[in-house]
């Protein structure tokens, strides 16, 4: 089980997902892409309780990442982009992690080009200050699957349907993850990490019943 001792101040979010996924978001200042590797490093040893400097990132074949050094390997999952990074960590399955900051898009045509006809048609039918969060909740729920499964967006996944949610927009308050269409084995959420910023978790195993909390986390503890 992964143990995380909720964070003091603002600045980054931890979703996590009893009893071992974990993910983080931090936003960053700028687009280094070495946060994404000081994050995910420094959310290690947080979590495992030990050094920094005794953890290894390594790759498997598929590219995906693994710390070692902390006793059982971590599986992980990184994304990062437009001064934000996610790290998701797990104990005992497979992750995947995405997160986007919400911006203009020409988000119905996107559905269109990617996503399933019924995804497209609800993105459509949002209100059209909605479109462009819609899409991305959509997109990065895709992005996180394909990582749990060591794919990528690769195998029809694109156009693989996601389950829709029973109220938009999706508010704060968690993420509650629900078993892939077709595929039970994995579970994925996706909804707000901050202001502007949406993330997607999807692990390998039973679904979460109870939500999933978002906490906050300051870049200056990574």
């Amino acid at each position: 089980m992964l143990e995380v001792k909720p964070p003091a101040a603002a600045s980054a979010w931890i979703v996590s997902v009893d009893p071992t996924p974990a993910v983080w978001v931090c936003e960053t200042p700028d687009d280094d892409p070495r946060w994404a590797r000081t994050t995910l490093l420094a959310v290690a040893a947080r979590v495992a309780g030990g050094a920094r400097g005794s953890l290894r990132l390594e790759h498997e074949g598929t590219g995906r990442p693994v710390v070692r050094g902390a006793g059982p390997d971590l599986r992980a999952s990184l994304s990062h982009g437009r001064a934000v990074v996610a790290v998701a960590l797990s104990g005992a399955g497979d992750v995947g992690v995405d997160v986007e900051r919400v911006r203009s898009l020409p988000a119905v045509r996107l559905a269109r080009r990617w996503l399933s006809p019924a995804a497209a048609d609800w993105v459509a039918a949002r209100a059209p200050a909605q479109r462009d969060a819609a899409f991305l909740w959509l997109w990065t729920q895709k992005e996180a699957v394909g990582k749990a499964r060591g794919t990528g967006l690769t195998a029809g996944l694109l156009r693989a349907p996601v389950t829709l949610p029973d109220r938009w927009p999706v508010g704060p308050g968690g993420l509650t993850p629900r078993p892939v269409p077709g595929d039970p084995a994995i579970a994925v959420a996706a909804g707000p990490a901050g202001p502007g910023v949406l993330v997607a978790l999807a692990h390998v195993g039973p679904p979460v019943a109870a939500p999933v909390p978002v906490h906050q986390l300051p870049f200056s503890e990574l």
